[in-house]
C-alpha cells in the first residue's frame, strides 16, 4: 500500500512540477497522532511499569514534581512532590484530565496546555519557565517534557517541574548588579590573585581616559603609582594586601592626557567559586571635585579666621543666645569692661548697664532684632571698676534658613568710642566758647566802630571846611591828604562793622519787590565818574523777562558796590561790564572785567577775610580786603551763591545766582 501510494505521489509530482512528498509526511504524521491511543489499548500499561521507565530516583525526588500523561491530556502518574506542591493527593491527580485539573489555573497553566498539545504534535519534547503564583507568592519553575513509550512507541510525555525561584532571584540580582557595577560613577578594578588587572567598568574609561585593552595584564599598584606619585602610600597597600587586609587610601593620580585627579579607593578581597580563584576588588571613588571644594573651603575657613583675628584685635565681640544670655565674650570686651570671661558667661548684657539710656532705649533695640533686623546705635556702658565707657554697635541676628524670622542667636559688634565721644563734647564746649568769642569780637568791633568813626567824622568834616576857606595850597594839599587817609579809615570801620554785624547774626534781610534795571543804572552811574578817572568804559547789558524782583535792594548795593568798585580798581584798560538775566528762574548777576586777573592758587583764598594777592611793599593797589568777604557773606545771607573765574593778565568773572526770585504779578501789571 505504502508503495502504490509512493507511486501516486511521484506521478503527480511530475505532472504538476510540485514537490508532494513532504505532504505525505505531514498525513502520515496526522495518522500517528491518533494511533497511540489503539496502540494503548492493545499495548496497555500500568504505573509500576511507567515507575520502572523512569527511574524510582525521579520518582522520589522531593526537589521535581512529576507527570506523565497520554495524548488525551490524561494523567496516567503523579509522584509525591507534585501532590505536595498542589496540596492534592494521587487519587484526585491520577485519571484526571489536565484541562481539568488546571480549570482554575492563570493563563500561564492554559499556555503550558498548548505546548503540550504542540509537543504531541510535533512529538518533540520542549522545556519552558513558568511563573506560579501560588498563596499570593511568586515561585518560579523550570518545566521540562521528554517521551516515553511501550515497546518503543513514544506514546507518553512526562512533565518535570523544578522551584528555581531562589536560582532565578539570585540570577536577577546578579544581572541588576552587574548592570549598577558597569554604570555607576565610581569606576571598579578587579585584578587576579597577582595584583594584575582583568577589568574594568564603564566609569573607568571615562574617568582615567584608558581602556581595559591598554591596561589589561598591569599590576594594580603599577597603575597607581603613576610618574612617582603615591609611594608611601602604595607600600602600605601592598603591605596591607599581603595580610588579606581591606586597603582604603586617598591617592592623586593622571588621566591618559596628564590631567590629575583625586581618588578614594577601597580593595577587597573575592574568591572566584567558579574558578576557585583568589581576586581583588577595587572600587575607585573620583574625588577630585571634592578636593577642590575641600581647599576652597579651607582657604575661606582659613581667611575667615584671619578675619576674625583682626575683629577680635579691632572690636568688643559676644554672642548671646536667643533669651540674650551671653554665651561668649572675647578678650577686647574683657579688657574693656573690667570682667573676666567666666564673670560673664551666662549673665546678660544690663551687667554693664550704666543707667545712661532710658528702657525704652533697649526696648526698642530688641524689639528690632527679635524681628531678625540689623540694629546699629551708641551705647553708654560702666565697666566693673565703675568707670564709664561708650561704644558704637552692631547687632546682627543669627537666623535658620527658610524658617521666618525667630533669631536662635545674636552678635554684638562693638567699637570703644570713647575717646571720639570725649573729644566730641570737647568740641562742643570750643565750639560754643569760640561762638561766645566771636559774638564778643563782634560787639567789641560794632561798639569800637562806632567809637571810631564819630570823632573820625569830625576829622573829616574839618578837613573839608579848611579846604573850602583855605587860600594856601599847602595847608590843601594836607588836609586833601588827610581825607584821602580819613576816607580809607573810614571805609575800613564800615567794612569791620558790617562783617562783624553778619558774624554776629545781627544781619537781617529787607525782602522787597523792587525795579531792578532802575536800581542798577542809578548804582552804575553813581560809578560811571570813577571809571571815566581811570580811562575805562563800564557798560550793562540786561537779559530780563521781568523788572520786579524780591530783593534786599539796600544789601544788594552793598554786593554790586564791592564787585564794580574791585573791577574798576584793578582794571587799567579795557573795561567792566554788568551783565544781568533771569534764566531759568534765578536772576544771575556777571562783574565781567579785562583787568589784571588773579593766580589759580589764590582763588580759593579770594573770599576770606583781609586777604590780598599783593602784599607787603610790592602792593600797587591799596585796600583792607574786606570788599569780596563782606560780599560773600551778604550774598550767602540772602540765599545766593557767588562764583569766581579768572586768569592772570586776562582779567576777572564774577557770578552772583540768587535762585527762585520771584517777580511781583501785582507790580509787574502796572
Amino acid at each position: 500500500m505504502d508503495a502504490d501510494i509512493h507511486s501516486l505521489i511521484e506521478k503527480l509530482s511530475k505532472a504538476s512540477g510540485v514537490d508532494l512528498f513532504p505532504y505525505l509526511a505531514q498525513i502520515k504524521e496526522g495518522e500517528s497522532i491518533h494511533q497511540p491511543t489503539a496502540d494503548l489499548r492493545q499495548n496497555p500499561i500500568n504505573t509500576d511499569e511507567i515507575t520502572l521507565l523512569l527511574g524510582k530516583s525521579v520518582m522520589q525526588d522531593t526537589r521535581l514534581a512529576v507527570l506523565v500523561i497520554n495524548t488525551e491530556m490524561n494523567v496516567l502518574l503523579a509522584n509525591e512532590t507534585y501532590c505536595q506542591w498542589w496540596q492534592t493527593t494521587p487519587e484526585v491527580v491520577n485519571q484526571a484530565n489536565l484541562q481539568h485539573l488546571w480549570s482554575s489555573a492563570s493563563r500561564e497553566w492554559w499556555h503550558l496546555l498548548t505546548l503540550i498539545k504542540h509537543a504531541f504534535i510535533k512529538q518533540k519534547a520542549f522545556e519552558d519557565v513558568l511563573h506560579w503564583h501560588n498563596n499570593a507568592q511568586e515561585t518560579v519553575l523550570d518545566v521540562k517534557t521528554r517521551f516515553i513509550g511501550n515497546n518503543g512507541q513514544s506514546t507518553y510525555l512526562m512533565l518535570t517541574f523544578e522551584d528555581i525561584t531562589k536560582r532565578f532571584q539570585r540570577e536577577r540580582t546578579l544581572d541588576r548588579l552587574s548592570f549598577v557595577v558597569k554604570h555607576i560613577n565610581d569606576f571598579v578594578i578587579v585584578t587576579n590573585e597577582h595584583g594584575q588587572i582583568e577589568w574594568v567598568n564603564d566609569s573607568f574609561n571615562k574617568v582615567t581616559g584608558y581602556e581595559l585593552r591598554e591596561i589589561e595584564g598591569v599590576p594594580l599598584t603599577k597603575f597607581l603609582q603613576q610618574k612617582d606619585l603615591n609611594k608611601e602610600a602604595i607600600k602600605r597597600i601592598e603591605a596591607k594586601i599581603e595580610k588579606n587586609e581591606i586597603v582604603e587610601e586617598e591617592l592623586q593620580n593622571r588621566r591618559k592626557d596628564g590631567l590629575p585627579y583625586w581618588n578614594k579607593l577601597t580593595i577587597r578581597v573575592m574568591y572566584d567559586t567558579a574558578a576557585h580563584q583568589k581576586k581583588y576588588l577595587s572600587i575607585h571613588t573620583n574625588t577630585t571635585e571634592y578636593k577642590a571644594h575641600e581647599k576652597y573651603l579651607s582657604q575661606l575657613i582659613n581667611e575667615l579666621q584671619h578675619q576674625q583675628f583682626a575683629i577680635d584685635q579691632a572690636a568688643l565681640i559676644t554672642i548671646t543666645d536667643r533669651n540674650g544670655y551671653i554665651t561668649h565674650a572675647n578678650e577686647a570686651f574683657c579688657r574693656v569692661s573690667k570682667y573676666e570671661e567666666h564673670e560673664l558667661l551666662g549673665q546678660k548684657h544690663s551687667l554693664v548697664n550704666s543707667g545712661y539710656h532710658p528702657r525704652s532705649f533697649f526696648k526698642d533695640m530688641w524689639g528690632t532684632v527679635r524681628k531678625g533686623m540689623l540694629w546699629r546705635g551708641e551705647i553708654h556702658n560702666r565697666a566693673k571698676d565703675g568707670t564709664f565707657y561708650w561704644v558704637d554697635v552692631t547687632i546682627v541676628p543669627f537666623l535658620y534658613k527658610d524658617e521666618g524670622h525667630d533669631p536662635y542667636k545674636y552678635l554684638f559688634i562693638r567699637f570703644d568710642i570713647t575717646e571720639r565721644k570725649n573729644a566730641e563734647k570737647q568740641l562742643i564746649v570750643a565750639k560754643d566758647k569760640a561762638e561766645e568769642a566771636n559774638r564778643l569780637k563782634s560787639n567789641f568791633l560794632a561798639n569800637m566802630s562806632h567809637e571810631i568813626r564819630t570823632p573820625l567824622n569830625g576829622i573829616l568834616g574839618v578837613v573839608q571846611l579848611i579846604e573850602i576857606e583855605s587860600d594856601n595850597e599847602t595847608m590843601l594839599h594836607y588836609a586833601h591828604l588827610i581825607g584821602q587817609s580819613g576816607q580809607r579809615l573810614l571805609n575800613t570801620i564800615n567794612g569791620i562793622l558790617d562783617l562783624s554785624r553778619i558774624e554776629a547774626n545781627r544781619a537781617e534781610v529787607s525782602w522787597e519787590q523792587v525795579n531792578i534795571i532802575e536800581l542798577v543804572s542809578a548804582l552804575v552811574q553813581s560809578l560811571e565818574v570813577l571809571a571815566n578817572s581811570r580811562n575805562i568804559y563800564l557798560n550793562i547789558e540786561f537779559n530780563l523777562a521781568q523788572k520786579q524782583v524780591l530783593i534786599d535792594p539796600y544789601l544788594l548795593e552793598q554786593v554790586l558796590n564791592n564787585l564794580l568798585g574791585n573791577a574798576i580798581k584793578f582794571t587799567e584798560r579795557g573795561g567792566v561790564t554788568l551783565r544781568l538775566n533771569d534764566e531759568n528762574n534765578c536772576l544771575t548777576i556777571e562783574v565781567i572785567d579785562t583787568g589784571i586777573g588773579i593766580e589759580e592758587h589764590f582763588l580759593k583764598e579770594i573770599f576770606e577775610p583781609f586777604k590780598q594777592e599783593s602784599t607787603g611793599m610790592e602792593r600797587r593797589f591799596q585796600g583792607s580786603g574786606l570788599g569780596l568777604a563782606i560780599a560773600k557773606k551778604i550774598v550767602e545771607l540772602m540765599g545766593g551763591d557767588i562764583k569766581v573765574h579768572s586768569k592772570k593778565n586776562l582779567g576777572s568773572c564774577f557770578t552772583v545766582i540768587f535762585p527762585e526770585q520771584k517777580l511781583n504779578p501785582e507790580a509787574e501789571s502796572q
